[in-house]
């Protein structure tokens, strides 16, 4: 097979031109060489690989590592096994058809030795599909199990409510819910007015409690002072008699002697003052 074919120039100096197959010989070779280049692949730590193949449709996982994949035959898809954080916000009705508003964070990750089989069920864009309507459908049905008002007060009882339910769901569709944390909750504006209006009229019922408390307590301590007054005064009366009025008459004596007394005649008054 000749490779070149023999020409001459405008001078007559001989050239040696490609002929078509060596082009086309180097072409292949070119191909071949990218083809092969192509057919070989890594799987990062935290990834797994999924190698489909377009004629049987079977898949297979490929860990950690470099990888061959047969040329136009596989195709590789690869999968992110670590722990993600999925935060989404949702709205839903408590039990009294009163508006709760909350946002979610989410950790999960797909089960490490079944991602071939997640791909092959649902494909990668299984946080759409599968994911974000779950977290949406289980955080509401079990909002409506709650009061409005117990929403806050049980917080984590509805935390661990939504976990277990999604844990359930989710892991029929090989993924892994790690952890569920209620990061946020708002209610609507007739609600808060409520709660508050509820809260001023409980103060208010409050101060009203400790006012009468107080009335009575000042009511008993003056009913305690005026029984001590009258104990105090009962007390100083029995223990009046002819000897404490004699000690109080000396106590306030002048020491002047009388200048007056009564005779036998009580009618008869004699003056005892000394004559000049």
């Amino acid at each position: 097979m000749k490779l070149f074919n023999t020409s001459y120039d405008s001078q007559g100096f001989k050239q040696n031109v490609p002929t078509f197959r060596f082009c086309v010989l180097v072409a292949i070779i070119v191909v071949f060489i990218l083809v092969l280049a192509d057919s070989f692949y890594t799987v990062s730590i935290g990834e797994i690989g999924v190698a489909l193949n377009k004629l049987n449709g079977k898949t297979s996982s490929q860990k950690t590592g470099y990888h061959f994949k047969i040329p136009f035959v596989e195709s590789i898809w690869k999968y992110d096994v670590r722990t993600s954080l999925l935060k989404i916000r949702n709205t839903g009705a408590s039990v009294d058809l009163q508006e709760v508003s909350f946002e979610l964070g989410i950790n999960y990750r797909p089960v490490y030795d079944k991602v071939d089989v997640l791909h092959k069920t649902i494909g990668p864009n299984y946080v759409n599909i599968i994911l974000i309507p779950a977290v949406h459908e289980c955080s509401k049905s079990i909002m409506a199990r709650f009061p409005v008002e117990q929403i806050i007060a049980r917080r984590e009882e509805v935390r661990q409510l939504m976990e277990e339910k999604l844990k359930t769901v989710l892991s029929a569709h090989n993924l892994i819910v790690e952890s569920v944390n209620i990061e946020d909750v708002d209610f609507s504006v007739e609600f808060v007015k409520k709660v508050e209006e509820k809260q001023l009229a409980e103060q208010n019922i409050i101060v009203q409690r400790n006012n009468k408390l107080a009335a009575e307590e000042n009511a008993k301590q003056t009913k305690i002072l005026a029984d001590a007054e009258a104990y105090k005064n009962e007390k100083l009366r029995d223990s009046t008699s002819h000897t404490v009025v004699s000690l109080e008459w000396i106590r306030k004596w002048d020491g002047r002697l009388p200048q007056t007394v009564l005779g036998k005649d009580a009618n008869v008054l004699l003056s005892i003052k000394d004559k000049d």
